[in-house]
């Protein structure tokens, strides 16, 4: 878990990309419109996150003094059920696997966006090895899914598991990746990133959030976020919909 006093007020943009940051400014604006956060949080508290979007693992780890559950992404691939994301598996274009079947530990360099990313490690471990423990014997660290992306892409390793928001947001601003890789197959799906806010936060200022958050993607907003991350909606889960990703 990060340091609660380390976290800024805000962090809503996991993807720090150019063209996402202007709505994630947008949702952050209308979410906390008129809000005092500080007001509302005892002394010791005020350091601590008003409104972020974090890892699903995190929370599901965190503690109930860490984190307030508000809302979590809906997107726009209809085989996701509501709130769920999963990761893209991919292969280089040319000289990568025809199939998953294919794929050999021993043999084959992955691509890894992080140690303990659930999204591109976790998960991938637990579909190509059976556990999500497990660890590749050939692997590279990029630092980021666009970075495992462009690996695949130029044939540096031949699969990786990205996202399928990241993996969205990078075909947008490079289509001509679409070119370069091949789609093997996926995760399966697991709650999606959810929106938090400090556990200090009174009741009536986080059901005020949530209903901020599930109203925001309006018909005017729809085909940017549908269009930049895939996108279609924000709903609620139950908190308990995260304690599964613990046993992955």
């Amino acid at each position: 878990m990060p340091d609660q006093s380390m976290l800024t007020p805000f962090k809503l943009d996991m993807y720090l990309a150019p063209h996402t940051e202007a709505l994630f400014a947008e949702l952050q604006s209308v979410v906390c419109a008129d809000i005092d956060f500080a007001s509302y949080l005892p002394e010791q508290a005020r350091q601590q996150l008003y409104l972020g979007q974090i890892c699903g693992i995190d929370f599901a780890t965190s503690a109930p003094s860490d984190y307030r559950y508000l809302a979590t992404f809906t997107l726009a691939d209809k085989a996701m059920p509501s709130g769920y994301y999963r990761s893209v598996l991919i292969t280089p274009a040319e000289g990568g696997l025809a199939c998953l079947d294919q794929f050999s530990p021993e043999q084959h360099r992955v691509a890894v966006n992080e140690t303990g990313s659930f999204s591109g490690a976790l998960t991938f471990a637990r579909t190509m090895l059976g556990n999500g423990r497990g660890i590749f014997p050939h692997h590279q660290i990029t630092g980021s899914h666009a970075a495992s992306l462009h690996c695949v892409a130029k044939a540096e390793a031949m699969l990786a598991s990205i996202d399928c928001l990241s993996f969205q947001m990078a075909l947008q601003q490079i289509p001509d990746l679409r070119h370069q890789i091949n789609v093997l197959g996926f995760t399966a799906p697991y709650p999606g990133l959810p929106f938090v806010t400090s556990a200090q936060m009174p009741e009536d200022i986080c059901a005020l959030m949530t209903e901020r958050l599930l109203r925001f993607i309006t018909a005017d907003r729809a085909q940017l976020w549908a269009n930049s991350l895939g996108v279609a909606g924000i709903t609620k889960l139950s908190e308990e919909d995260y304690q599964q990703m613990r046993f992955v």
